[in-house]
């Protein structure tokens, strides 16, 4: 996933095609400012939100690493169980610990069967990820 293309991703729709195929897992997508996807990273071995807030150095680290990534990213996560409360809490440990690295990640999409939830919906009540819908996130 690593190859740029010209795709380019300004909602929850267009994320949820962009990763239709993807394995149980979780998957970054990285975007620039416009929405374009850059690169980004396929289902991991670390399988859930869990295991990337409770070690976000893998995370952290691809985000320090380059400067030709987008610093806009979106964590999707397809598992076998609708989310929880612990869901929301890693979501915004990552994104506190990615806000460190100057990366801003607007969304977390939680899809099981053929269901799916966004927390960039659920904090501002918008599937869209364009300009004036995506406040700046900064560290609790």
């Amino acid at each position: 996933m690593n190859e740029p293309t010209t795709t380019t991703i300004t909602s929850v729709d267009e994320l949820l095609a962009f990763c239709a195929g993807e394995p149980a897992g979780c998957t970054s997508v990285h975007l620039d400012p416009g929405g374009s996807f850059t690169c980004g990273t396929r289902a991991t071995t670390l399988a859930s939100l869990e295991q990337w807030a409770t070690d976000p150095s893998r995370i952290v680290n691809a985000a320090a690493s380059t400067d030709t990534c987008g610093r806009r990213w979106i964590i999707f996560v397809r598992q076998v169980s609708p989310p929880t409360e612990h869901d929301a809490s890693h979501y915004l440990d990552i994104r506190a610990a990615l806000a460190c690295e100057g990366v801003d990640l607007i969304d977390c999409v939680i899809a099981w069967n053929a269901n799916h939830v966004s927390m960039h919906f659920l904090e501002h009540r918008t599937t869209s990820y364009t300009a004036g819908s995506v406040g700046e996130h900064t560290a609790a």
